[in-house]
């Protein structure tokens, strides 16, 4: 951002008290990076982030690591609080809350398919920096954002004590961040909406992957919409979509070479059979709802034998 250019903040970025106190926590008291996506909310003159979703990491001294898979497990864990997500967080402990080139990376990869999110960098000198990031309708990066950070609450200290210690791994290689996470629309096996006319994706319908020998891409071809945002909760590579008149859609990743070809069909592989067997599972418990309300149960608790009539 031009530093001769003059902006006015008249929009409010806002953190709840139990969100800044885990960032300052962590920051205070965990000498490696780590990180975690921002849930919140995102209206005409106020951003609110009051959620913090942590994934598995691998961690060195200055980079942070969240992989394809990490991802998938983040929205099993956390389910449809993933689909609050508008931003990230990760801290540089005893560095200064600058953007390193990496941060720099991630953030526009990130961005290519995404028109607003916030990111907050934290180290223990500077305290919590903002960024928001605009890609429509202008591609615009304001940095140094108010924030305002309350006093630390202590209460908090156990719980973040277990998240370092069950999802974070350390390590000495650096190595960047190659994941991304998105305002996701998958069901889970568990919560879903109990209404009379929901209706299920064919198990058949999802598409057939395959990889292109020319380019090196990898297509999913005559897929759904749904399925094509699951696939841009994990992924991060340059991306074509053909919308076809049936309205299936095919999508192309131009994912560069044969090594990240073979993975990235894997990949959207396992995406595809969890999809399978959560709208199963959805169809089961669906399947077994409208059986039972179907069914006729008479109350015998006060003698009634379900005939009626005089006695």
């Amino acid at each position: 951002m031009d530093d001769d250019l003059e902006f006015k903040q008249d929009f409010e970025i806002e953190l709840t008290r139990e969100v800044e106190d885990k960032i300052k926590w962590l920051t205070h008291n965990y000498e490696q990076e780590i990180s975690a996506w921002l849930g919140g909310e995102v209206s005409e003159n106020k951003i609110l982030i009051d959620d913090l979703l942590f994934p598995t990491q691998e961690v060195s001294g200055a980079s942070i690591d969240t992989d394809t898979k990490a991802l998938i497990n983040l929205r099993k864990e956390y389910k449809d609080r993933c689909l609050r997500i508008i931003g990230h967080w990760h801290s540089h402990n005893n560095m200064s809350a600058d953007w390193s080139s990496v941060d720099d990376d991630f953030i526009e990869k990130y961005m290519s398919s995404r028109d607003l999110r916030v990111f907050l960098v934290s180290s223990i000198d500077d305290g919590i920096r903002a960024r928001l990031e605009l890609r429509n309708p202008i591609k615009l990066s304001i940095d140094n954002l108010k924030l305002n950070v309350n006093f630390i609450n202590s209460d908090i200290e156990k719980e973040l004590k277990r998240v370092i210690e069950e999802k974070v791994v350390e390590k000495k290689i650096v190595v960047s961040v190659k994941g991304k996470n998105n305002n996701v629309t998958w069901d889970d096996k568990e919560d879903w909406d109990d209404k009379e006319d929901i209706e299920f994706e064919k198990l058949e319908d999802l598409g057939k992957v395959k990889i292109n020998k020319r380019d090196h891409s990898v297509e999913l071809i005559e897929t759904t919409q749904s399925v094509i945002n699951k696939l841009d909760s994990c992924f991060v590579w340059d991306e074509d979509i053909e919308t076809h008149a049936n309205g299936r859609v095919t999508i192309k990743y131009m994912v560069g070479d044969k090594k990240n070809a073979r993975k990235t069909k894997k990949e959207i592989n396992e995406i595809l059979d969890l999809t399978r067997e959560i709208n199963s599972k959805k169809e089961e418990s669906h399947l077994r709802k409208n059986h039972k309300q179907n069914r006729h149960i008479y109350d015998y608790s006060d003698g009634y034998d379900g005939y009626g009539g005089d006695d």
